[in-house]
């Protein structure tokens, strides 16, 4: 699809608002026949249309070359933007954050494109990653890589997650296949060891106990100076 094929709406009357740069991007990925999702808790896309400051829009997507190219051009048509960030290694999480100036503020999205990760943590590889795109303009990151995005990536952050996003991750948990799940869990015992089974119990049902993101914190530290990431963490 060419970049003249997309038709984002137009930006409103007077400076540009969240809202509407936050459709004019469903519009641009959806006509551009982008796979992708929102990212974190349900209501978190609404919550940043009214947010002020630094906070993301976050979400995941695997776009060919072209879709990509399609889905800028028709945000830039609708506001000029910076890149603040960008990262392509492969080794790590590939993302590309991108700040737009609105009304009273800038805004920011950020896209992570392919495989689910933070840092040298592979949560989640492109293939595995399933999408709930009952609602057309509100797809969400479902089945493991919904739990791994709802609680495991706050756990690396050193972050336990409010109970609404808990049960968020447990329901997506619990939609996935026990194949995909057995999957999910061995590879998170290769990037985190044993927590990988706390984590599973947590996504069961279990109450996370005080220290557990502390202990998965420091498992990811340990990945990133360890000799095998220390050149991707270096890059």
């Amino acid at each position: 699809m060419s970049p003249s094929a997309i038709t984002s709406p137009p930006a409103p009357t007077g400076r540009l608002t969240r809202a509407a740069l936050r459709a004019a991007l469903a519009t641009a990925l959806t006509e551009a026949g982008a796979i992708w999702a929102w990212q974190g808790p349900r209501g978190a896309p609404a919550v940043w249309d009214e947010s002020r400051g630094p906070s993301d829009l976050d979400l995941w997507w695997a776009p060919t070359a072209d879709q990509k190219r399609d889905v800028l051009a028709a945000l830039r048509r609708v506001s000029p933007y910076a890149v603040v960030a960008e990262s392509a290694d492969t080794r790590r999480l590939q993302h590309l954050s991108l700040a737009f100036e609105v009304a009273g503020d800038l805004a920011v999205i950020d896209f992570t494109e392919g495989d689910l990760r933070v840092g040298a943590v592979l949560l989640v590889p492109a293939a595995d990653i399933t999408v709930d795109d009952s609602e057309s303009t509100a797809p969400r990151l479902a089945g493991t890589a919904g739990a791994a995005d709802l609680l495991v990536r706050p756990l690396l952050r050193g972050k336990v997650p409010p109970a609404a996003r808990l049960d968020q991750a447990r329901a997506c948990w619990a939609q996935a296949s026990q194949a995909r799940r057995e999957a999910a869990l061995d590879r998170w015992r290769g990037q985190i060891g044993e927590e990988a089974d706390t984590i599973a119990e947590v996504l069961g049902g279990d109450t996370p106990d005080d220290y557990l993101a502390r202990r998965v914190r420091g498992r990811l530290l340990r990945r990133t100076i360890a000799p095998s990431g220390l050149r991707a963490a270096w890059a």
